[in-house]
């Protein structure tokens, strides 16, 4: 990841996540996709989201419109209640896999 002079922590496997953020509750995909867009013009390398926010398609359309590499963003969410009462490694998977795809 790219130096954006926002403090950070390492992470067992190695990676710098910057400590602060851009959050995106209680936005719209509109209005996400505007934020994460700006927020990523001006050094924010990291979004947040979850599964309930309903906004994951303007996380994704505003980071490929920021023309940041998505390698250089920290992406975090969080799963519904219902896949954290599964508490299974394969239904997270499920759910992790249907995010992509929004």
């Amino acid at each position: 990841m790219t130096d954006t002079s926002v403090p950070t922590v390492r992470l067992a496997h190695g990676a710098q996540m910057p400590v602060l953020g851009l959050g995106t509750s209680p936005m719209d995909d509109d209005e996400t996709a505007g934020a994460v867009e700006h927020a990523l013009g001006l050094g924010y390398r990291l979004v947040d989201t979850a599964e309930n926010y309903r906004n994951e398609v303007g996380v994704g359309r505003g980071l490929r419109a920021s023309g940041v590499p998505r390698e250089d963003v920290f992406l975090t969410t969080k799963f519904n209640r219902v896949a954290q009462r599964r508490r299974s490694p394969a239904g997270a998977r499920r759910v992790a896999r249907a995010a992509r795809h929004r």
